[in-house]
């Protein structure tokens, strides 16, 4: 296998990794917050 060939992989498998990674930290916060906001609306009605 040509060297170029395995750093396009290597460049392209660490893009999709990053992108995983950030798509996973978005969701985790939206989560966070989404819980936040009810625990929060919940304590304000009761």
């Amino acid at each position: 296998m040509p060297e170029i060939v395995r750093w396009l992989i290597f460049i392209v498998y660490s893009i999709l990794f990053w992108l995983a990674m950030a798509a996973g930290i978005v969701m985790s916060i939206a989560v966070v917050r989404a819980v936040w906001e009810a625990i929060r609306g919940w304590r304000h009605h009761s």
